[in-house]
Parts: C-alpha cells; structure tokens; sequence
C-alpha cells in the first residue's frame, strides 16, 4: 500500500536527518517532491518552520519563477482513513487570508521567533508581486463537502487542498521522476465553451475539450518552465523545421493557428480540473503532446492565437495510469520522430538511475534534449555527465558485446530482452558506473582510426582487468576516475589509458592488421569500419587470442594488468 510505503520514506528521512519528529521528516519529503526536488538537504530544511507557536505555519517557500510563496501545513497520518476535521482546516486558510489582508495585526500575535523570520520572507514576496499559495497536506482524507466549503469561501486565494489521494499521487509522481510537479495552471476557454466527456469504464476519468488564447499558454510556460514536461519524452529540440513553421504561422498568420497546428495535450488530476468564470483551473497539469507547441508560442509576440487543448482528468491510482500515458505520447507525438529510446526515458529503472547517480553527484541525461535545455533542467551542480546512449552502449558493450553495439544505438532500447539486460532493475550503481569509467578510459587512446574497434576495446579492456582484481578493486577504479584531475589519481589514471592504448594496438596492429593481409592473398578486400560490425569479428577476436602471434601484444597487456592490480590493492579508499 502506498502509505506503507510513504511511512518508509519518513523512516528514511528521519534516519538521514535524526533531528527531524515525524511530521517533520514528512514534510522534508513533501517540499522535496513538490517543490524542490533536486535541492540540497540544507536548502529544503530551511524552509521548515514548525514548533510550538507556530500558527498553522510548519513550512514556506518563495519561487521566484511562478512569483508564489507557498505557505504549507501538514498533518502526518500512519492511517489513510483518518479524518481531518473541518474547523481545522478552515483555520489555516483564513491564517493565510489573515496574512495577505491584515499582516501587521496578524504578526502582532506571532511569539515564535521562526515564524517571525517565515511571516517577514512571505511580506517581503509579497511586496513584490508574489501571491499567496495555501497549501494544507495531509495523508489522512479530507471530506468534498470540506473542500467545496474552502473554495467557496476563499476564492482570493488559491487555495490547495492535498489529502492522501493528492498524496498518493505524488509518490507515484516522485517515483516517476515528475517531481516538483506544476501545483495548477489557468486557461481561459475561448467564449466560455468546453466539451466534456466522461469514460464508460471509469467515470473518474474525463476528457476535456476547448481553445484557449496564446496568452495563457505563454504565461502557464513563463511561470513553470520546464517543469511542465516532466512527463514528455523528450526535452527541447530547439530549431527544427517544425518549429520554425509553428512561430512563422503565429507571427503572420495567427488567425489560422488552431486550423494548423494540433494544439496541446494536458494530463491532469482526478476531480481537480474544474471550470468556473470561464477558466479551466487544472492542477498537477503535464503536457505530455504539443511542448514545441508551447515553446514556440512562449517565443512569440502572438497573444490572441487559439489554441487547441485537450484535458484527460485521470486518477494517478488508476492501474491504466501509465499505459495511458505512454499511448497518447508515442500515438501523439508524430511531427518529430520519436525514437525508442525516447519512450523508454520516462521508464521506472531511468528515473531510478537519474536519481541514485544524482546522489553520487553524477548528472544523467535521460532524455533527448538540446544542450541549453539540459542546463536549465539540471539546475544543480554536478561533478559528471553521463550521456544516456553513451551508457547504454557502454553497459551493452561488457554484458553483451561488442557488436551488437555497433549495429545501432536504438537497437538495444528496441528489443526488450536486451535492454532489461542492460539498464538491470535492482542493479548496484557500480553495475553501470565501472562500464561508463571503462569507456572514460578507453576513449582517451582512441583516434578516429581506431574509433571502429571502441566497443571492441571497451570489452577486452574490462574482460582483461575483471579477470584479475578483485569486486572492491572496481569500486577503487571507479573512485580514481572520479579523482583524476588530482594528481596522485591522475597518474594512476593513465596507466588505465594505456592500457586502452595496448588494447587498441592488438585490436588494430594485430587482430586486423593480420585479417588483412590474409584477405588480400585471397583477392578480397576488407575494411576496418565494417569487419568490427561484424559477428566474424568476434569469432576472430577469439581464435586469435588463442594463436601465438597475438602473445606479442598480449604480453604488455597482461603486464599492464599486473601493474594495475598492484595500484588498486595499495589504493585506500577514502
């Protein structure tokens, strides 16, 4: 059950942070799924207020992008079925109207010396243009009649509302690697009309269908950024030719955007996307088909454009959740060709990766995106990036082999066999960090030449070396990679580049050297760049490892071998 396992994450936060209560080690997790993932723990822990005194107040944060200041109760509960009661609920929303309408009068009463310093950020936020977001938590229930009764009552405000079906749907979204989610966006629909559709099978689930104004669509981009995409497939492209047309028709023929373009594609919560006023509020929204769409339009001058949006309101609960998704984005997503390895970068074991390699200060690139792009998304400073086809081809090279590598990067995201042995669920980070350094390293010696026999070289390299050193040995190569601008490790560093080098001189000045000469005496010709794309060439590789021509250059490989399983014993981790 999802509670169970949101008490787990407690129990893990508490044991990272053992100053932390309970309710506090909850609402850590909160602010780092909602709205501040990727963030350090010391930046998400001075967003925590709480204690005794604290008036409703136990967390607060200051976006800067959307110009909010989210203003957060929670309530922890080890039981989903748990109530929350009316009066406090109610209590904490006019807290927050308090606070936006009579600050002084209200800070009067304040003692605790924290919520002091809470109550002056959110002022000064305010004064400056930021409005106010309530958000009260809870992974208890809170009644619909409560629910209406709040946003009836405090329509200034917008206020959130997130019991534990919210809750429940923002693990599966930190699971997921959409997290901080989009709290809500507004879109107007055009004259006030929408068609509404509900799902014979589940009338939880809805369709929405209206155009809204260019204008609201920038504004919901300009205050959310990428974060609106999370769950897309792919990041920016920047200029395709897709692109180029969809800004030429809003600049001069804006009046026929909705017949050309395709609009966008939102998933939003179960039972949150309401309309009143003639505005759509939709919260925890992703557009998940039409991000060129939107970028383009965010790019534009064009205000008054309409564009066609469609909302599918579904519960995250629902077990058709993720095969939904998946559909409308490979079904959908046509005007730029979508790769395998574009479908499988939302998969559970990449968001995993991305986030167990983050922890090691490692920025993996799941998804296909322009480098401006990558930059923006990954805000935080890493030490090292990891390109997601570089890893796979590098995994693949070691527990595949090499020619499969060559035969084509998508290839190993297309057949599924091969890529559940690649990207290995429930693998030890080590499982793709050793391949990843071993490429590093390879690389290094590699010329254009030689560029043919890489995955060749990146195999033998890790086949000679795992046969001598011990499992631990790896986690020292791998910490003298990390540590190669130092000194000390960067001369340990190029005794692994040259023993790159000495693979390269067999795979090339020995294994194809001799196949061509044995070719030519026999009329043929053979070229290097497609003899190592070869299954021949593995068979090859192996018969003349075992010749005794080969000792010339195995005999310096296996020295260096020797070399570097001395290095690693003497090497203390540390």
């Amino acid at each position: 059950m999802v509670i169970e396992d949101i008490v787990s994450i407690v129990n893990n936060v508490r044991n990272q942070q053992p100053c932390y209560a309970d309710d506090e080690a909850f609402i850590h997790w909160f602010l780092e799924a909602y709205l501040l993932f990727g963030e350090s723990d010391a930046v998400i822990k001075k967003c925590i207020v709480g204690g005794s005194g604290d008036k409703n107040i136990d967390a607060y944060y200051c976006d800067p992008r959307s110009q909010k200041v989210f203003i957060i109760q929670s309530k922890y509960r080890q039981s989903a079925s748990a109530i929350e009661k009316q009066n406090d609920v109610i209590q904490f929303f006019w807290t927050c109207k308090k606070i936006q309408e009579a600050y002084a009068e209200f800070v009067a009463t304040v003692k605790n010396a924290e919520v002091k310093i809470a109550l002056k950020a959110i002022k000064n936020a305010v004064d400056r243009g930021f409005a106010i977001v309530p958000v009260y938590v809870t992974t208890g229930k809170i009644s619909d009649g409560i629910k209406k009764d709040v946003r009836d009552t405090f329509k200034g405000i917008q206020p959130i509302i997130s019991d534990f079906p919210v809750v429940e749907g923002l693990y599966h979204d930190y699971l997921d690697g959409v997290a901080p989610p989009v709290p809500f966006i507004r879109l107007s629909a055009a004259q006030g009309e929408f068609i509404k559709l509900e799902s014979p099978d589940d009338k939880k689930v809805k369709t929405f269908h209206f155009f809204t104004f260019s204008k609201d669509v920038r504004k919901a981009f300009k205050e959310n950024d990428i974060k609106l995409f999370a769950r897309n497939i792919r990041g920016y492209l920047g200029e395709t030719k897709i692109n180029s047309g969809i800004m030429g028709t809003l600049k001069d023929e804006p009046e026929y955007f909705h017949y050309y373009n395709n609009g966008i594609t939102i998933i939003s919560d179960e039972g949150e996307c309401y309309a009143s006023d003639s505005e759509f509020v939709l919260t925890n929204p992703q557009i998940i088909n039409g991000q060129q769409t939107t970028r383009s339009i965010a790019d534009s001058k064009s205000d008054d454009a309409l564009v066609s949006v469609r909302v599918i309101s579904i519960p995250k609960s629902n077990s058709k959740f993720q095969n939904i998704v998946k559909s409308i984005v490979s079904r959908t997503n046509y005007q730029n060709a979508i790769k395998a390895s574009d479908i499988a970068s939302n998969d559970k074991v990449q968001v995993w990766l991305e986030k167990e390699l983050r922890k090691l200060g490692y920025r993996y690139i799941r998804k296909r995106m322009i480098r401006y792009e990558e930059n923006k998304f990954y805000s935080q400073i890493y030490d090292w990036r990891i390109d997601r086809q570089v890893l796979a081809q590098s995994v693949a090279a070691i527990v595949i082999g090499p020619k499969e590598v060559r035969e084509g990067i998508e290839k190993l995201y297309e057949d599924e066999r091969v890529y559940k042995r690649v990207f290995k669920e429930n693998a030890p980070t080590e499982y793709f960090l050793i391949p990843f350094w071993v490429h590093t390293a390879v690389k290094e010696s590699s010329t254009q030449a030689r560029s043919y026999a890489l995955w060749f070289a990146v195999n033998y390299f890790h086949r000679a070396l795992n046969s001598s050193i011990e499992p631990n040995d790896w986690k020292k190569y791998i910490k003298i990679c990390e540590r190669k601008k130092l000194q000390k490790e960067r001369e340990i560093y190029l005794c692994f580049v040259k023993l790159g080098d000495l693979v390269f001189r067999m795979l090339i000045e020995g294994l194809f050297a001799r196949k061509e000469k044995e070719e030519k005496k026999a009329g043929r010709e053979i070229e290097r760049s497609t003899f190592f794309k070869t299954e021949k060439a593995v068979a090859e590789l192996e018969i003349y490892l075992k010749s005794p021509v080969s000792s010339q250059y195995r005999k310096p490989i296996d020295t260096q071998v020797a070399k570097i399983h001395k290095i690693l014993k003497a090497y203390e981790l540390g």
